[in-house]
């Protein structure tokens, strides 16, 4: 007989909120529980519906399991937005391990999202590629470029730089405009509102040691965003991630642009910057100094019969690490 006594696969209350987070901080125990805390409290689309458990009744009061979470989102697919599920906080406590919970939680969910007209899911996974796979979840091709800066150590005259305050109500929606017009010819990418702009993204701006910048032209127009992140490593030398990009239609500053000019970009020749690679369609990809690297772990999951995974590809994906979930 087992010693265990699990519920069926159930939604969390706003009073089990705090328990939830203390599972989390349990699971994920290299990731502070702050961070749990941000990424739900920062979420516009949150809700405790979304949070899907097992619980064990068998002990008191009720154990949490395993649990996922359901992130609301919206995904540019072919120029067009699709209602998306992100699956994210995948996780089970060891004790509760190999009890088949996680594919249980996944199940319900997909049920959930076919019955409510969701078309696509996505998820990231760096270790279990091959048990989402069983699930219906696919891998598709992550490429991101990683090369010199004095490869791309160009003038930055007639170019200026303006901070970005995305709690001023303007500049918010011009930055949401200039992302969904740039961002939908590529598929992956989230479509921004301004509240998940102002509080997803924003929070995602201030926990990194980043750079967020309007790039103006010669008549102060803003011409385009940046969102420059330096990433620290074991070794001397850092690395700065393009986070987000976006720009007006017909411009294409990144590609001629020194991040040296970037408050977070130091004085380092030796510096490398790393970027989705299909932003420059016509890079060398073995050019000297350059490098493409491929992640295997972003998965999607088609849920519509309109949706076809050929849609996406290495020419055509960019899934932002900005909108990390």
């Amino acid at each position: 007989m087992s010693q265990f006594d699990f519920s069926p696969v159930c939604n969390i209350t706003e009073d089990q909120l705090e328990a939830w987070f203390d599972h989390l901080d349990i699971v994920f125990e290299k990731t502070p529980r702050q961070y749990f805390v941000n990424h739900w409290l920062g979420d516009p689309d949150r809700s405790v519906k979304d949070v899907w458990v097992v619980m064990d009744n068998a002990t008191q009061p009720p154990t949490i399991a395993s649990t996922v979470r359901l992130f609301r989102r919206e995904t540019f697919v072919n120029g067009q937005p699709q209602k998306t599920g992100a699956i994210g906080e995948v996780s089970t406590k060891k004790e509760y391990q190999c009890q088949g919970l996680s594919t249980r939680i996944l199940d319900k969910i997909k049920e959930v999202m076919k019955s409510d007209g969701t078309t696509l899911s996505v998820l990231h996974s760096s270790a279990k590629v091959d048990f989402y796979a069983k699930r219906g979840w696919l891998s598709t091709p992550k490429d991101q470029t990683k090369r010199s800066l004095s490869t791309m150590d160009v003038s930055m005259e007639g170019l200026s730089l303006e901070d970005v305050d995305v709690s001023d109500r303007d500049q918010a929606s011009q930055l949401c405009s200039m992302h969904n017009e740039f961002t939908k010819k590529y598929n992956g990418t989230f479509k921004w509102s301004e509240g998940y702009l102002s509080l997803y993204i924003g929070a995602e701006m201030k926990s990194q040691e980043a750079s967020t910048s309007w790039i103006r032209d010669e008549s102060g127009k803003r011409i385009a965003f940046l969102f420059l992140a330096q990433k620290k490593g074991r070794h001397p030398d850092h690395t700065l991630t393009v986070r987000n990009y976006s720009a007006l239609p017909q411009i294409d500053v990144l590609r001629g642009f020194t991040f040296r000019g970037f408050p977070v970009a130091p004085e380092n020749h030796q510096e490398q910057v790393v970027y989705p690679t299909p932003l420059f369609e016509g890079d060398d990809r073995e050019g000297q100094g350059i490098e493409v690297q491929r992640h295997v772990g972003m998965m999607v999951h088609p849920l519509s019969s309109q949706l076809d995974m050929k849609a996406f590809s290495e020419e055509k994906n960019v899934f932002w690490d900005a909108d990390g979930f």
